[in-house]
């Protein structure tokens, strides 16, 4: 499985310090099966059962938190707050510390999940 090098150098990681405590939707713990959150929903590859899902926690809570379809051993998390509809004026979100993803990362992402970056053509 390749990536070419261009998608990746125009990615960013991005981190930030929030100001208050999010309460989040935990869409990978059994109790949301209840919900009907189940990993087809939640990592599938029609989005539109998750957006739905999200849509319909807006407002319930701050945002949800559920496991990444890349991680076979559905170990990782990805999270993703809510906010108001639409682009969001400067100044609404802490600063964010945003850097380019390094080699070192992009080294161990391709040894752990088999990834090879390859320069484009």
């Amino acid at each position: 499985m390749t990536i070419a090098e261009d998608d990746v150098s125009s990615r960013v990681l991005s981190s930030i310090e929030l100001d208050r405590p999010f309460e989040l939707a935990d869409l990978s713990h059994r109790r949301a099966l209840a919900a009907g959150a189940t990993a087809a929903v939640m990592s599938g590859e029609d989005y539109d059962p998750c957006h739905a899902t999200a849509d319909g926690l807006q407002g319930v809570r701050d945002g949800i938190l559920w496991r990444v379809r890349h991680d076979l051993g559905q170990r990782l998390l990805g999270v993703a707050l809510f906010g108001p509809a639409g682009a969001q004026p400067d100044g609404d979100w802490p600063p964010a510390d945003t850097a380019p993803i390094g080699s070192d990362l992009i080294r161990v992402a391709e040894d752990e999940f088999g990834y090879r970056v390859v320069p484009t053509t």
